[in-house]
């Protein structure tokens, strides 16, 4: 057989016209026998069958004997009931297949009424489909989903595992700066930790709590961790305050432990919030022979200032941290607020407890504050010189032609330094820095005065910039002395000393100065100084005996200088006896507290007998007044014999070192710490004046700090939270060994630009 002309669709058959079934075969008699082609097949039905099966396929034959072959568009509209039944699916419409990657995170739509929603597997939100059946809002859902985010976070093994790292739909991040789509994490995600690490940084580096929220800041988090959860301003301030908790029970308990603490204390006005605060820093040694420092309090203190409401403020200060019993010196400037508060404090203190030498040590009078007074009084000499080079610093600083006007002038004089500074009157040293640096531009002023004649009412005279060349010169050990204080990062008591003795020694020689106008400022200095010599002099000697390099020496050496030779005398004679007594008081104080260190210092053998073992019964009184005084006699006899360790001490030789070694790269308590052993009621004593500071340097750091927590876009901060920051942020840069440049004066610099 042949196959058909024309293709023949498979779900229906044609029936052959009678020509061509003609030819394949004869008609019956009752019935013509019927060709019909189906699937390209011809065949042959034959019979009175009313339905046949041709190829599995059920052929009513009604229709084919009611067939009009004449009109050939019947063919193409037979249809067979059966294979319509069969193929009714593959007939009607199918649904949309859901291809987006999305519908991994969603559940099948939930009907509500004529509304439908898709369900997110891990939060369980509703989110309505849109009748075009998008997926935008659903992929935006998912990038947000906190739940979704833990979930894979729990599942990441210690081995690593893929995540998702899908772009937001709306970035313009380049794909170099965006995350691959699939990442392996090697570690689980913790939003906790995250979140206190956060709060060290904000404290540590004194940022502001706004800086979360930033934009670009969260796009560098989750670039580091794209399962990074976004912190609020609130929730950061909130994270730092309970950081800052954990550090206040913590510190309470190494103040618990700490027998002695001295303090210093500052004041300082905000001029972004016009308020004042006061400034507590407390100095100790702790178990390990290390001088600490933290501060302990940045409080507001709103007016009236008088002495009595410090001391008040500082006393609660105390209380608060459980240290009111500890407190044995306060460090403060000269001033007389500052003497009437620690006169009241040291009134308080002495009611419960005895302070050492009675008081005597209890106010420390701040060194480089005393320097600055000092100075100060010794440059009134040169005033009107030195507010000529401040208007002359002003002037050319008001526009930039006068700048670049004199830095072309400098440049011809072949000066490449570019920085003119202006003080802050208040420092002396700042004063000093800015006529030290000037003096390098001395030829350069005048010749601008001839180019800029306004100028010359404030320029100043060749002789007068002579006698500032002189007054610098002369300055130059003093600003060292206070550089040497500042760089130190916890300097201990015995360096103040040492120190002191090099401004006294300069004065003394510079008194009699040829030079009428510097004869007559060191005269003033060293009135000045004189007067404060005189309180700090006893306990900073004890200090610098406290240093095993020179004990009594230097005192001896530079005594008879200071005093004279008769004075001398007397003066180290008072210095002995004091601290003979001191040393008597830590003997009793340590007695108490562990009587089996000092029983050596005490005791003898022969006196550790009673009297009652010695006296037999029936004697006489006489006789038990004589016992007595024979167990006297042995006791002074005992105690001569037996020297004391700070007889040892001093009749020791003193400590060498290197020649070519600086002196500050000698630790005194790491001396006294591998001594203790053999020194062990006055390596106590000396571990605790060591750590008395000579200076306010420390709380004075704290207002550079103040001034940048405290800008003029956070003026609006509570003093409460003012208070967190600071402390909290001093403690967590000791923690974490962050040391930030000291910077007490604040000065201008004006920088000339280039051409």
């Amino acid at each position: 057989m042949s196959s058909s002309s024309s293709l023949m669709d498979p779900r229906k058959i044609d029936t052959v016209l009678p020509s061509q079934a003609l030819s394949h075969a004869s008609v019956g008699s009752s019935i013509s026998p019927l060709c019909a082609s189906t699937k390209g097949k011809i065949i042959q039905i034959e019979g009175p069958h009313t339905s046949v099966a041709i190829d599995d396929v059920k052929v009513d034959m009604a229709l084919v004997e009611n067939f009009d072959a004449s009109n050939y568009e019947d063919v193409r509209e037979l249809q067979f009931e059966r294979t319509t039944k069969a193929h009714a699916l593959d007939i009607q419409p199918s649904k949309r297949r859901k291809t987006s990657a999305v519908w991994e995170c969603f559940s099948e739509e939930l009907c509500v009424g004529d509304t439908k929603y898709a369900v997110c597997k891990y939060c369980k939100k509703r989110l309505k489909m849109q009748k075009t059946r998008t997926t935008t809002h659903l992929a935006r859902h998912i990038s947000q989903c906190v739940e979704r985010k833990k979930a894979l976070g729990k599942k990441i093994l210690q081995g690593g595992q893929l995540v998702l790292g899908f772009k937001p739909l709306k970035s313009r991040i380049p794909d170099s700066l965006s995350n691959p789509p699939i990442l392996k994490m090697n570690s689980k995600y913790d939003h906790k930790k995250v979140r206190e690490a956060m709060a060290h940084m904000i404290l540590m580096d004194e940022l502001s709590f706004k800086m979360v929220e930033h934009v670009g800041f969260n796009f560098f988090c989750r670039s580091l961790q794209p399962m990074y959860e976004k912190i609020g301003k609130k929730q950061a301030k909130v994270d730092c305050q309970r950081v800052v908790d954990i550090e206040i029970v913590s510190l309470k308990k190494i103040f618990a432990n700490v027998p002695r603490i001295s303090v210093t204390i500052d004041l300082w006005k905000s001029d972004a919030q016009n308020i004042e605060y006061m400034v507590i820093t407390a100095h100790w040694v702790d178990q390990t022979w290390s001088l600490n420092k933290r501060i302990i309090n940045f409080v507001h203190l709103p007016p009236p200032r008088r002495g009595v409401d410090i001391a008040k403020a500082m006393f609660s200060c105390f209380k608060d941290w459980g240290i009111e019993n500890k407190v044995h010196t306060i460090t403060v400037d000269n001033t007389s607020t500052n003497d009437i508060c620690v006169s009241k404090l040291k009134a308080n203190f002495d009611m419960p407890r005895r302070l050492l030498c009675d008081g005597k040590f209890f106010h420390v009078r701040c060194i480089t504050h005393i320097v600055n007074l000092l100075v100060q009084d010794g440059l009134t000499e040169i005033k009107s010189i030195i507010e000529k080079i401040q208007e002359s610093v002003k002037y050319i600083k008001a526009s930039e032609a006068r700048q670049l006007a004199f830095f072309e002038i400098a440049q011809h004089y072949g000066i490449k330094e570019r920085k003119l500074i202006l003080d802050c009157p208040t420092r002396w040293n700042s004063t000093y820095n800015m006529l030290s640096t000037l003096l390098r531009f001395r030829e350069v002023f005048p010749m601008y005065g001839c180019v800029d004649e306004s100028y010359m009412i404030y320029c100043p005279l060749r002789e007068e910039w002579n006698r500032v060349a002189v007054v610098c010169e002369f300055l130059e050990i003093f600003n060292d002395i206070t550089k040497i204080v500042a760089k130190l990062e916890y300097p201990t008591s015995n360096f103040y000393f040492i120190e002191v003795i090099r401004i006294k020694g300069i004065l003394s020689v510079r008194e009699f100065d040829p030079d009428p106008c510097l004869a007559s400022m060191v005269t003033k200095m060293a009135t000045k100084f004189d007067k404060y010599w005189r309180d700090v002099n006893v306990l900073m000697a004890i200090a610098g005996i406290m240093d095993p390099r020179i004990k009594f020496s230097l005192i001896e050496l530079f005594f008879p200088n200071l005093f004279g030779e008769y004075k001398a005398k007397e003066e180290i004679q008072n210095v002995r006896k004091t601290l003979e007594a001191l040393y008597g008081e830590y003997v009793d104080i340590l007695s108490l507290e562990n009587p089996s260190i000092t029983q050596s210092q005490t005791q003898s053998p022969a006196s550790s007998q009673t009297c009652s073992s010695r006296t037999a019964p029936g004697k006489s009184v006489a006789s038990k007044s004589w016992q007595r005084l024979w167990e006297f006699k042995r006791k002074m006899e005992s105690k001569l014999a037996k020297k004391s360790e700070l007889e040892m001490y001093l009749e020791d030789s003193c400590v060498e070192i290197a020649e070519d070694s600086y002196a500050t790269d000698f630790n005194a308590l790491q001396w006294w710490q591998d001594n203790q052993s053999k020194y062990k009621v006055l390596s106590r004593m000396a571990a605790e004046i060591l750590a008395i500071p000579f200076s306010t340097v420390a709380s004075k750091c704290a207002f550079n700090v103040g001034s940048r927590v405290i800008d003029p876009y956070r003026a609006s901060l509570a003093p409460k939270t003012v208070n967190m920051l600071i402390c909290g942020g001093d403690w967590l840069q000791a923690m974490h060994w962050v040391k930030k440049p000291v910077k007490i004066d604040n000065e201008a610099e004006v920088t000339l630009p280039l051409k």
